[in-house]
């Protein structure tokens, strides 16, 4: 019954807030300078230690929440993006979290995983994309599905 609830929510949401068009235009995309530089950065950050992944306690939503906040400390304007594969959807693989960081005009979009730069096309069998915008936003929408332990890394 909670899954039905929490697809429920997920799709009205969808619905209500729409999806944005994701497409990276030409004069956004970065160039291997830009790409390097934004690399290097993510390479420096650690996930040892305490911050090791384990589904439900530091996954994708929980790293995607420590490089939002790292990045828009950097100047980056971060997006959150919610992808559903609907082919997928009762197991953990059919729901992921990533960033988009825009800086200079230029898009990046961020495996949080990896803390890899990667193309739009990684998350092409995610047909569903919600743009939660901001780690508030992402807070608030999983306190109301019931997933309270999201976002706090």
């Amino acid at each position: 019954m909670r899954k039905y609830r929490v697809i429920l929510a997920i799709f009205t949401f969808f619905l209500v807030a729409g999806c944005v068009h994701l497409a990276v235009k030409a004069d956004e995309k970065p160039d291997i300078d830009e790409t390097s530089k934004l690399q290097n950065f993510l390479d420096e950050i650690s996930y040892q230690g305490h911050w090791e992944y384990y589904l439900g306690t530091f996954d994708c939503s929980n790293m995607t929440a420590l490089l939002y906040d790292f990045l828009t400390e950097k100047g980056y304007k971060c997006k959150i993006i919610f992808g559903i594969n609907p082919s997928s959807l009762f197991v953990a693989y059919g729901w992921h979290v990533w960033l988009i960081a825009e800086k200079n005009g230029k898009k990046f979009w961020i495996e949080p995983i990896w803390k890899s730069i990667v193309s739009p096309d990684n998350f092409k069998n995610y047909t569903i994309k919600i743009c939660l915008g901001s780690l508030k936003r992402a807070k608030r929408l999983s306190r109301i599905i019931g997933l309270s332990h999201e976002w706090d890394y």
